[in-house]
């Protein structure tokens, strides 16, 4: 009877860091998407109507993470523009390990650069720097 119960204790936790590898690795898979959509917007943004490319790659980040409009956070600086989503369940069996679910959270942080276009002055320079 003692053998059987260290087997099944030993078995769940044994399948606990196989769960964890499997969150793991679509967490991981899901930030790499994450990066590649904002960094599609960030090539497309100059050349297209921005807000319709914003909206195509909100939905893009929606698809991507499960989480709804209103979670998806935008902070603007300088020249950069940061997106922050939620990543909610980041342990496998937080529960079961004790793990509150108001703690078992992540964020992804995106950012997005904005580069300012350069003034067209057909040349004409009043620098000295082409000595």
């Amino acid at each position: 009877m003692k053998d059987l119960i260290t087997t099944i204790g030993s078995i769940t936790i044994l399948m606990v860091f196989v769960m964890q590898f499997c969150f793991n690795q679509v967490t991981i898979t899901r930030f790499l998407v994450g990066d590649k959509i904002l960094d599609n917007y960030e090539r497309q943004a100059g050349a297209e109507s921005e807000l319709l490319t914003w909206n195509e790659c909100k939905n893009q980040l929606i698809n991507c993470f499960g989480v709804e409009e209103s979670d998806i956070k935008v902070e603007e600086e300088y020249n950069q523009t940061i997106v922050k989503i939620p990543i909610r369940n980041v342990i496998a069996c937080g529960e079961f390990l004790g793990i509150s679910k108001e703690r078992n959270k992540a964020v992804y942080c995106g950012v997005i650069n904005r580069y300012e276009k350069p003034d067209n002055n057909n040349g004409d320079s009043d620098s000295n720097d082409h000595a």
